[in-house]
């Protein structure tokens, strides 16, 4: 059975995030204070604890590039955490090395065991001489989606497991970025009426000491933007092409930069002015214009309802698009906080049928009309966004509603208030501890809380809809603090059908 709709043409102007824990099992996870009446949603994952970084190691731990490049693996030792279920296992680290001022390097390390993750990477001739570290994490995450990096404050352990790591690299350094000596466009003139037209470019660039590794151009007129890598040649200049489509209009395009990269990572760039100094930037181009967005007609799903209380289900996606001129290019539709691009199954680029599929998880939750949002852009770069038709589902309850706080100042004696969207338990020191904006421990204090007809009830196992918090002494005047709801290792705080915030955060400043 499918679900056929015409569509409202109007634009959405954000993509709603419709997406969450799901599955209507529950296991239980005890936890120490604060602790729960209502067991942990089976969907909900139990490590709420960051992987940690144990120590950091180079081998060869010195190389002198002074002559030539030299090869190097970098190890990282690291745990998760877990907390308060098992721990799921470090998945992904993403790491910065470099000297001291020096450029980055960015490495993507791979698995070796289950506590030890490598790279291999080249330190080029004329690199920076010095200490080698890593400058920082860009992610460090576990099974479970927990990111130490994005998460959680510094953690000082961490950073001093880093700054133990040393290369020693000796070199005669280049510090100086490549220079654009001329550029030219041997074509001035491309028609791109009935296909598209290619722009040749010539860059003449040095490097006194490493020699330049990279150039890129981009060109542009309008929103239309195009770019194009050169490649050396046996002269020494950089050579490639700019590819000009159709429907780009007819007018005069222009180089606005070229980006250049040396092999040891100092860069230029020329745009504007030092751009004009070293060549002429302009061409002309003729070609079809087009400047009206693409049209959607109507949008197909099945199956409907789409039931997913009990296994996932995959959810099939046709729209019919429209658009007069140039065609469509791309297609893509977003739906459960997640977008597909669609590809075309029938007809034509100006009135053709765009597909696509996406697998639903029992472990969703989702509204019962979820709303979708259709995108379009056509060849000549026109873009269409809008709301398309509700899709009707069945979904468990797997996904805490949220809370919120009635002001953002707070008196030097309290109290913190909190209203949460639906009841709620568990909440007490440890799932709810509030500390210093500056970090530190939970502060001393009580919570009182209150149900739905704001009468008192027990925050550990009441049906809370209401919490309050007090310190036992004054705060200090004009500073800021923060409450995290199921910090790091907690997960005591649930709604009735056992599903968890997870390190939610709300900060106050005090008068």
């Amino acid at each position: 059975m499918s679900q056929t709709s015409k569509v409202s043409a109007r634009p959405l102007f954000s993509v709603l995030a419709i997406a969450g824990l799901s599955l209507s099992g529950l296991v239980a996870a005890s936890q120490a204070d604060g602790a729960s009446a209502v067991p942990l949603n089976r969907c909900a994952e139990p490590d709420n604890g960051f992987p940690v970084i144990d120590g950091v190691s180079f081998e060869p731990p010195a190389v002198d590039v002074t002559e030539a490049s030299s090869e190097v693996t970098m190890t990282v030792r690291v745990h998760d955490t877990g907390g308060p279920g098992d721990p799921s296992g470090v998945r992904h680290i993403l790491t910065e090395v470099r000297a001291e001022d020096g450029p980055r390097l960015y490495l993507d390390l791979d698995r070796k065991t289950a506590q030890s993750f490598s790279a291999t990477f080249t330190v080029p001739r004329h690199a920076r001489a010095g200490a080698w570290k890593v400058d920082g994490l860009v992610r460090l995450e576990d099974a479970a989606g927990n990111d130490a990096v994005d998460d959680r404050d510094p953690d000082a352990v961490t950073q001093a497991a880093l700054d133990a790591g040393v290369l020693t690299v000796t070199s005669t350094p280049d510090t100086t970025a490549p220079v654009v000596s001329s550029f030219d466009l041997p074509t001035r003139h491309v028609d791109t009426r009935t296909h598209s037209r290619q722009v040749p470019v010539v860059v003449h660039a040095t490097d006194d000491d490493a020699g330049v590794q990279q150039v890129l151009v981009q060109a542009a007129r309008h929103r239309h933007i195009q770019s194009a890598a050169l490649h050396r040649k046996e002269d020494g200049s950089f050579r490639g092409s700019l590819t000009i489509p159709r429907w780009q209009g007819t007018g005069d395009w222009k180089v606005q930069r070229i980006d250049l990269l040396d092999k040891v990572g100092n860069q230029a760039l020329y745009s504007r002015g030092r751009l004009d100094s070293v060549g002429d930037p302009e061409f002309a181009v003729r070609s079809g214009d087009d400047t009206a967005e693409p049209r959607l007609e109507k949008v197909r799903t099945r199956p409907t309802p789409v039931d997913i209380r009990r296994h996932g289900r995959t959810v099939h996606f046709a729209a019919h698009i429209r658009d007069r001129g140039a065609g469509v290019d791309t297609g893509e539709i977003a739906f459960a906080g997640r977008s597909i691009a669609l590809k075309r199954t029938d007809g034509s680029r100006r009135h053709g049928v765009w597909s696509g599929s996406m697998r639903l998880g029992r472990c969703q939750t989702l509204p019962r009309r979820a709303a979708m949002i259709v995108r379009a852009t056509d060849r000549a770069d026109n873009e269409m966004e809008v709301l398309g038709p509700r899709v009707r589902v069945r979904s468990a309850d797997h996904a805490i509603r949220g809370v919120s706080r009635s002001t953002s100042t707070l008196a030097r004696r309290g109290p913190l208030a909190l209203r949460f969207r639906e009841a709620v338990n568990g909440i007490g020191a440890r799932s709810a501890p509030v500390r210093p904006g500056t970090g530190g421990p939970g502060l001393a204090g009580s919570w009182r809380c209150f149900n739905a007809h704001d009468h008192h009830t027990s925050c550990r196992t009441g049906k809370v809809r209401r919490a309050t918090w007090r310190p036992d002494h004054r705060l200090a005047a004009h500073s800021a603090y923060l409450l995290v709801l199921n910090p790091e290792h907690n997960l005591g705080i649930r709604d009735l059908a056992g599903n968890p915030f997870r390190r939610e955060r709300l900060s106050w400043s005090t008068r």
